[in-house]
């Protein structure tokens, strides 16, 4: 499919980079720059593999050296920086960095190993597993001055530390695609779609991307250009592409390739990375029979990551997009039916479809009566099924999928006696489908006031949203919800910043069992006495 539909060559991601400690270490300890620097040879190496153009601006060792990175990340017209904090650090050598170059910020401390060999280490060895020392600093400068930022921890070759890593390397992805595309907005609003209508301006303004407003003519044009040989080509491409269903008329598939072969070249005319589009039209009129044949070339872009889709979606194609850019694809559908048995929400739509979603074969055409005229336009892709369970809450990173397989979202049981259990369970998963990432939360009550949740897994960015829901359902009715980590393994600055996020007057929210690597943290951010029992 990748040689018969070549996919577009888009700006390549930029992600800066620098690492750095205080400089007043190197006369002391002279083991511990090299050691440092090792690190940071390392983790540059480790971002150079990714799909990524990446600016090392070095390493910094004062204030005067942050500033020279500050400007060499902002000519770098970066799409993330990453902070890798290598040891203490002051606030002041980094601000500049994420002030001028306007650019999200990702921290992270890295130490050299699991732990730290507190028996034979000295001041030196202790100093380069410091790293986590200054995050609260920095973060606290960070959001006096505004800048938004998030962080990772973990050790330097901790493959989970580098898949959370990967995740934010993923969004910058979609932030690049957005910051510098052009979507193409051709004919008009279908008429009494309200919620369809999009801000021109806004789109720009919060993205960067340009909106270009085209007229069906502009594809006229080109359309009537097209060669009968350029028709009989796109004929055969899509036949090796699709099954045809026995119902499809020969003229319409010949009109539909015209008009496929007219798309690519506006596309190309105008260098466009998505396509919306809507033309009513009345009584066969040449243009409403353009816009009847549009699918069958819309479908074919989409495939080559130049998300198209009908109705004036300028919304849809700019979530396309982002979904395309992750790996994920994207297709124009809607809600269709709801399968109550088997907890999948069936969606779909008549117009073009992302052939990369489809599990199996037959991707089938046919012919379908649209809302107007007959069109070729009825692309068959079996998608596969992907579960969900979970409260609706929270964003997932790219092409990863919400699995519940032995819990129901919010099932609440009385076969656990009285007050009753609310199980929920959610399993994020890689590429292939395994389970990565995965935390259990268990509530029983609320009962007498008082509410017990308990966690089992991880909690990061990705989970968080769970352990959010299950303490705001239980806070109407609380006046103390006790939440038991015994059986957290891992959990970082999201869990703990949704812990914080839910304190409140209104009910006490205290930590039971905590396990030593989580009240480490507590104790590095000066959580421990909110959380106290």
């Amino acid at each position: 499919m990748t040689a018969q539909l070549p996919g577009k060559t888009r700006r390549k991601t930029r992600i800066g980079l620098v690492a750095g400690g205080l400089g007043t270490y190197w006369p002391q300890f002279p083991d511990l720059l090299p050691q440092l620097q090792e690190s940071a040879r390392y983790v540059s190496q480790r971002f150079q593999d990714m799909d990524a153009e990446v600016t090392d601006a070095g390493f910094i060792s004062d204030a005067q050296e942050g500033a020279v990175a500050a400007e060499q990340l902002r000519k770098a017209d970066c799409d993330l920086i990453v902070l890798f904090l290598t040891t203490y650090l002051t606030a002041s050598m980094v601000l500049p960095i994420a002030q001028r170059s306007n650019t999200p910020i990702l921290v992270i401390d890295l130490q050299p190993t699991e732990k730290m060999d507190h028996a034979n280490f000295g001041t030196g060895e202790w100093l380069a597993y410091c790293g986590q020392c200054p995050v609260p600093e920095i973060g606290n400068t960070f959001r006096r001055a505004g800048i938004p930022f998030r962080s990772v921890s973990g050790w330097l070759r901790q493959e989970s530390a580098w898949e959370r890593i990967g995740q934010w390397i993923r969004a910058a992805h979609v932030r690049a695609a957005l910051r510098h595309a052009r979507h193409g907005l051709m004919g008009h609003l279908y008429p009494g779609m309200l919620d369809v209508s999009t801000d021109l301006t806004l789109l720009p303004a919060t993205f960067g991307s340009h909106v270009e407003v085209l007229e069906f003519d502009d594809l006229r044009v080109r359309v009537e250009k097209v060669t009968d040989t350029e028709v009989s080509d796109r004929m055969r491409l899509v036949r090796e592409i699709f099954t045809l269903d026995g119902t499809v008329d020969e003229n319409d598939f010949a009109w539909g390739a015209k008009v496929s072969v007219g798309l690519d070249r506006l596309v190309e005319d105008f260098d466009l990375d998505s396509l919306a589009y809507y033309h009513r039209g009345l009584d066969g009129e040449q243009h409403e029979r353009l816009g009847a044949g549009m699918i069958l070339g819309a479908s074919l872009l989409t495939a080559r990551g130049i998300p198209a889709s009908g109705e004036y979606e300028l919304r849809t194609t700019v979530a396309q997009l982002a979904t395309q850019v992750v790996g994920a694809g994207g297709s124009f559908c809607e809600l269709q039916a709801l399968n109550f048995e088997d907890d999948v929400v069936e969606m779909g739509h008549d117009g073009p479809a992302h052939l990369a979603v489809g599990s199996r074969e037959p991707r089938r055409l046919r012919p379908r009566p649209g809302r107007l005229g007959r069109r070729l336009e009825r692309v068959r892709c079996r998608p596969p099924l992907v579960a969900v369970a979970g409260p609706p809450r929270g964003r997932l990173p790219r092409r990863r999928r919400i699995a519940g397989d032995r819990f129901h979202p919010g099932l609440t049981t009385r076969g656990y006696g009285d007050p009753p259990c609310t199980l929920w369970r959610l399993t994020v998963t890689d590429r292939r489908g395994r389970p990565d990432t995965e935390l259990v939360v268990t509530t029983v009550g609320p009962a007498g006031g008082h509410a017990h949740i308990h966690c089992a897994g991880e909690i990061d960015e990705t989970t968080a949203p769970l352990l959010a829901a299950a303490i705001e359902a239980a806070a109407p009715a609380s006046t103390r919800i006790e939440i038991n980590l015994a059986e957290v393994e891992f959990i970082d600055s999201s869990g703990i910043s949704t812990l914080v996020r839910h304190c409140s007057d209104d009910y006490d929210l205290a930590l039971v069992d905590i396990p030593a690597h989580v009240l480490r943290l507590l104790e590095i951010t000066g959580l421990t006495d909110l959380f106290a029992p």
